[in-house]
């Protein structure tokens, strides 16, 4: 009975151990080791003085079950960023395409009034088309909009 309890107890120990550092990727020490990992060796090594014993069992499988619920936290954490990199790439580069399409239609406007101011000055009126309201422009933005989807 004492010897389950002090492997029950040793195993709890190694799990609360592994717990309490897995959140720290670095080790403190500078040793090189992951502290779960750590944790999963000194059970192999106990495992294998005595590997009838039922609790170094079970630490080893919650600890190998941590392990991998740790790494593919980690895998989805990355894949998170990845996908926030790319959107935000993505709006930037919409950014600038609308940028660059707020210049050229400035620089055609003015290529356009100074072309009419030089007509103008030959026939003495200027006879410039009128300018689209904003809700003629907010109308053609949805419509753009639509026809991307």
């Amino acid at each position: 009975m004492i010897k389950h309890l002090s492997a029950t107890f040793l195993s709890v120990m190694l799990l609360s151990a592994g717990a309490v550092y897995a959140a720290d990727p670095a080790p403190a020490s500078g040793g090189g080791k992951a502290p779960l990992d750590q944790a999963i060796e000194s059970v192999e090594k106990n495992l294998d003085k005595n590997p009838d014993n039922a609790g170094l069992q079970n630490a080893r499988e919650k600890l190998e079950a941590n392990q991998e619920r740790k790494e593919a936290k980690e895998a989805a954490r990355e894949d998170r960023k990845k996908a926030h990199r790319e959107a935000k790439e993505k709006k930037r580069m919409e950014k600038e395409k609308r940028k660059a399409a707020r210049k050229e239609e400035k620089e055609s406007r003015k290529e356009f009034d100074d072309k009419d101011e030089d007509k103008d000055k030959s026939k003495g009126a200027k006879t410039a088309p009128a300018p689209a309201s904003a809700t003629d422009q907010a109308i053609e933005a949805i419509k753009e909009k639509m026809n991307k989807k």
